[in-house]
């Protein structure tokens, strides 16, 4: 079966940075763990950045509701250590795609910017991708939206959560109804 890892938003602002989520360093570093232990399970590997420029209209400093994160080519704006390094060594390939480019609209999913969303698309036909195991960064935002937009995008049935490697702001429960109504593991 051909699977895709897709890895919402595992940066360092959210790991230990600016918009700390509590949990996740390990959580991603456990994450990287299943990836080493689960080498060849995966035709494909995505992991999806927040892109931010300096005059993002969600930071508090612009009238939005967040700190400043994961700005364009910062370090905050990389994915965590531990992930890259367990991507590139094992097999599959590897690709990272950006949201949150536009200073003037919010994108917690990543189908919510359409290039990245048709370059996903592609990658799911081109490598006749059956599964999609998601998991990330938070729970209650990115992680929620991607699992909706992919469930829309692809259909439930192709689409399967890694919970454990799910990290939450404050709501563990904010997936409970999807999962549910779903009917998606």
């Amino acid at each position: 079966m051909n699977k895709l890892l897709l890895v919402i938003d595992a940066q360092r602002d959210f790991l230990d940075g600016s918009l700390k989520v509590e949990g996740a360093p390990q959580m991603m570093d456990e994450l990287a763990e299943y990836i080493k232990s689960h080498d060849g399970d995966y035709t494909l590997k995505v992991f999806t950045q927040d892109w931010h420029p300096v005059n993002h209209s969600s930071f508090k400093v612009n009238g939005g509701i967040w700190p400043v994160h994961c700005l364009q080519h910062s370090d905050g704006a990389g994915i965590h250590t531990s992930l890259v390094e367990a991507a590139f060594c094992t097999q599959g390939e590897c690709v990272f795609l950006t949201k949150g480019l536009n200073s003037y609209t919010e994108e917690y999913s990543i189908f919510d910017n359409e290039p990245s969303a048709q370059m996903l698309q592609k990658l799911v036909e081109d490598h006749h991708i059956e599964q999609i195991d998601i998991c990330g960064v938070a729970r209650e935002y990115c992680v929620k939206e991607s699992l909706l937009g992919a469930i829309k995008t692809f259909g439930a049935e192709k689409v399967h959560l890694l919970d454990r490697f799910v990290a939450a702001i404050s709501d563990e429960h904010a997936l409970d109804d999807i999962v549910a109504k779903y009917k998606i593991g």
